[in-house]
């Protein structure tokens, strides 16, 4: 430590740099969810400069510190000498990552008692050992300024820092406000000192158990959006610091905050769930805004205010409703029962503490409908509502610009009340007569009186009822048949009486009889329709006494006794001390008397289960005092449960099936692909498993036992390619549909043609292809064969009969030596009077049958049927596998179609010998 001889005017300086909460700017990286918040007991001593001295010889102009620069500037040696036209400067600097937010001053001397020291940022000294906060946090340096007329000096400069890099840094806040995600969670992880200030519309401020020494200010604006706070305390107010009567119209929630100040909602949307509020509830409302406050649990240890000076809510739009909490004051049952409604309109309505004002539950209260709609009263002409204007009328404490007035002696005005909760009611309105006369208030059988002091001179009269039936009949009346005035009824709840159903006591729990409660702890009973006040132990039935039975073993020749328990006023018997298992006497209480005493069943024989068949295991009992074997039971392990997996599989004419596999076991063999058969006019490509297609049955197998085993459905389709070929077509004697009488065509294109007019004495018979008869329509359609063809109409003399029948041939024969397999592709045409059923093929391979096969006698019978009716020619392919050189097949075309008379026909036509290398001639 180093030090210097003093002066005549000495000036003891401490310069302290102290993190406060409060006055951080935002923190980016810590003050969000999971993030750090330093509070101010948080800062660590750096460096300390001692013994500044006028005249010291080796004062030090400049300190250089490890995180601070420290320079004074002087006059003399060693001082710090300052004039009114030559003031000097303390300067503070901080390095990078250093936040000056507190400086600590103590002024060890103040010249003729004026402040000797300032700042830049104009915090001045009030007096020795002085603690001021700088506002400008952000900047890296501070200068202290002496404002004296007189030489100090500063003896000594202690300078406390805190690293950025060691709580993250100080943008939290400002950072939480700007976050583009929705609504960010900005959790404390110590205490905050200052106002927090919230300008985003959603959000959760966890306090984390945490204290905001201050304010909160909440600037959320957007109405469908919410900011929660939870999970802390809050010193000071909660409050929005509207710009004029600009109230922000976001949602806020609280939940288990405690509050020290007022909550202000300035036209928010508050849902107060929980939490401690030592402030007044302010429910503020302004005109755009919704303004609703709902209160649904918490403890409020002051007053619930509706508006605050001329920041009252407007009647439209707002609501405050109550469904739980704890009031040192009850909020006024304007809110709970109607929310704002015109009971706020430009007058103030104080409801005391004990009571809630239902007067909207009335009907035309104060008869301001210029008429008694709502009430009855037993005369025509002397009663009814009149107009206050009216001299005869008039009644001081009137409510508006009508009251209810009748010249006519013992009639009672009157109505029904409903929708009541049950408990303690007061009735009151304002009355008049004539001096001395008395009138009555009544409800609910109940009548208390007031005595009149003049007919124009308005007294409040009451009458305290019970309501045990949720209704009311209330109304007035003048005593010994008195005419009277009567206005302005209101209705109070002055307690609500909860209603306690009726339970029956059990061995466990007590029970009681129906009965009510006030607020006030007391209880009662529903005697001749009135309440009558008892007490607790008088509602309450006792638990059922159940006595305690110890267990009695049994020996191998005498019964003994379970533990049980006996109700005795009742006897019945339990086996449980809550008396839920009852049994029967003697025997549910019985421990009869055993050759053996089985012991726990153990595992003998175990097969597992598996996905193929069930398991089983032998549960065994043997005795626990000799070991015979007593019983075995063969239980049933169910075999493991499997995923269904559906395969729908599409053939060549695009019909589809599907196949049911599992998951856990599937394997090839499970399925079987497509048949890839041979279509006319097309080449086969492969197999479309979900939209891929493979070449080969391996690559097509594997993707099914891929989706398969990862339990996805599978569709696998056949994939053909058309062929590219191209076959001419020469027609004789008619025209192909485009006009023309030739031309070349890709394989199995439907084509169409049709006969020339025949020449005079002539008429149509029939087509033939290729010399083969195919068609006795002029109109003749037909596939593109894997050939030329030459097309020829026949005409014939008109005195020739032509018989019209039907055809059928086989079009091709395509044998496919690789694969074993040969293909027929069958043609049948039926007259444009006949109706196309089937076409297809029949097969055999017996010789003794041989061309001579028909669907009675054939191994295979194979077609289709056409999906138009009105079909004449149809094409059907069938493939046979598993021919070789030494198998000959016969295999015919088959038609069957109902002619005009709707007789049906067999149609065989002729057919084709072949083995594995195609037709045998």
């Amino acid at each position: 430590m180093r030090k210097h001889g003093g002066c005549k005017k000495t000036l003891a300086l401490v310069l302290a740099l102290t993190l406060v909460a409060g006055s951080f700017p935002a923190n980016v990286g810590g003050f969000l969810t999971g993030g750090t918040v330093i509070a101010a007991n948080a800062a660590e001593q750096s460096e300390e400069i001692n013994t500044y001295g006028v005249y010291g010889t080796d004062y030090p102009n400049t300190y250089e510190g490890e995180n601070v620069t420290i320079t004074v500037d002087s006059d003399d040696e060693g001082g710090f000498t300052v004039s009114e036209q030559d003031n000097k400067h303390g300067t503070i600097t901080a390095s990078k990552g250093l936040y000056i937010t507190k400086l600590v001053i103590l002024t060890g001397y103040n010249y003729n008692g004026v402040p000797a020291i300032s700042s830049d940022t104009a915090v001045r000294t009030k007096n020795n050992n002085s603690t001021y906060t700088f506002t400008n946090v952000n900047s890296p340096s501070v200068t202290i300024t002496n404002d004296g007329e007189e030489i100090c000096q500063i003896q000594q400069i202690t300078v406390y820092y805190v690293n950025a890099d060691e709580f993250h840094s100080l943008e939290g806040i400002n950072n939480f406000n700007a976050q583009a995600e929705e609504s960010p969670t900005l959790t404390l992880d110590a205490n905050y000192t200052g106002s927090l200030t919230v300008t985003r519309d959603d959000g959760v401020i966890d306090l984390n158990g945490h204290t905001v020494n201050g304010n909160v200010i909440l600037q959320n604006n957007d109405p469908d959006k919410t900011v929660t706070i939870k999970n802390g305390t809050i010193t000071g107010d909660i409050n929005s610091v509207p710009s004029g009567k600009d109230y922000y119209k976001g949602k806020v929630v609280l939940e288990n905050v405690s509050v020290g100040g007022n909550v202000w909602t300035n036209g928010h949307d508050y849902t107060i769930k929980s939490g401690t509020y030592n402030g007044i509830i302010y429910a503020l409302k302004n005109a755009g805004t919704t303004g609703c406050t709902t209160i649904t649990g918490g403890t409020f240890n002051s007053s619930i205010a509706a508006g605050y000076n001329d920041w009252q809510h407007n009647a439209d739009g707002g609501t405050f409703s109550v469904s739980g909490g704890t009031f040192a004051s009850k909020p006024a049952a304007a809110f709970v029962a109607e929310g704002y409604t015109s009971y706020w309109d430009g007058s103030r309505y104080t409801v005391t503490n004990d009571v809630y004002d239902v007067t909207s539950k009335l009907t035309n209260p104060s008869f301001e409908t210029g008429d008694i709609t709502g009430w009855e009263f037993k005369t025509s002409d002397n009663g009814g509502a009149r107009e206050t204007s009216s001299d005869s009328n008039k009644m001081s404490g009137s409510d508006g610009n009508w009251m209810f007035n009748t010249w006519d002696k013992g009639w009672r005005v009157h109505q029904t009340v409903t929708d009541l909760v049950n408990g303690k009611y007061r009735l009151t309105a304002v009355v008049a007569s004539n001096s001395g006369n008395q009138v009555a208030l009544s409800a609910n059988g109940s009548v208390d009186s007031v005595t009149a002091v003049g007919a124009e001179n308005g007294v409040t009269a009451y009458v305290d009822f019970y309501v045990t039936d949720g209704t009311a009949d209330i109304g007035a009346e003048g005593v010994e048949n008195v005419w009277y005035k009567v206005d302005d009824f209101r209705l109070f709840l002055v307690d609500e009486y909860e209603k306690v159903e009726a339970k029956a006591a059990t061995y466990t729990e007590e029970g009681n009889i129906e009965y009510y409660k006030d607020s006030n702890g007391k209880y009662y009973v529903i005697e001749n329709g009135k309440y009558a006040e008892t007490t607790l132990e008088a509602v309450t039935i006792a638990v059922i006494p159940l006595t305690h039975h110890e267990a009695v073993a049994p020996t191998c020749t005498e019964n003994g006794t379970v533990e049980y328990w006996h109700d005795e006023a009742n006897n019945r018997y339990f086996l449980d001390a809550n008396g839920e298992n009852e049994v029967l006497y003697p025997d549910g209480i019985t421990a009869f008397a055993k050759g053996h005493t089985p012991a726990e069943a153990v595992i003998e024989n175990e097969v597992p289960a598996t996905y193929t068949s069930n398991g089983s295991y032998d549960s065994v009992v043997y005795c626990s005092v000799c070991g015979e074997e007593i019983s075995r039971e063969t239980i049933v392990i169910p075999m493991l449960e499997k995923t269904e997996v559906i395969i729908n599989s599409v053939d060549i004419n695009g019909n589809q099936v599907s196949t049911k596999v599992y998951k856990e076991t599937f394997t090839n063999a499970d399925y079987l692909l497509p048949k890839d058969e041979y279509y006319d006019g097309y080449d086969f490509k492969g197999w479309n498993v979900n939209g891929t297609t493979y070449s080969t049955t391996d690559a097509a197998y594997n993707a099914v036992h891929d989706l398969v085993t990862s339990g996805t459905e599978v569709t696998v389709a056949v994939v053909y390619e058309k062929k590219a070929d191209m076959f001419g077509v020469t027609v004789n004697g008619g025209k192909l549909a485009n006009g023309e009488t030739s031309g070349e065509y890709q394989v199995s294109t439907i084509m169409k043609v049709t006969a020339n007019k025949a020449a005079s004495g002539k008429k149509f018979s029939h087509w033939t292809k290729n010399g083969i008869t195919v068609s006795y329509n002029e109109t003749y359609s037909f596939y593109m064969p894997s050939e030329s063809i030459t097309l020829e109409a026949v005409y014939v003399d008109n005195a020739t009969e032509v018989e019209k029948t039907s055809t059928a041939i086989i079009e091709s024969v395509t044998p496919d030596a690789a694969r074993g397999k040969v293909a027929f592709v069958s043609v049948v045409n039926v007259p444009t009077n006949c109706t196309l059923l089937k076409g297809g093929v029949v097969a055999t391979s017996d010789s003794s049958i041989g061309e001579n096969v028909t669907s009675e006698n054939a191994a295979y019978v194979r077609y289709g049927t056409p999906k138009k009716t009105n079909t004449k020619t149809y094409k059907y392919t069938w493939t046979k596998g598993s021919i070789t050189t030494d198998t000959i097949w016969y295999v015919r075309p088959y038609l069957v179609y109902r002619d005009e008379n709707g007789i049906e026909h067999s149609i065989y036509g002729d057919a084709v010998k072949v083995n594995i290398n195609g037709i045998i001639i």
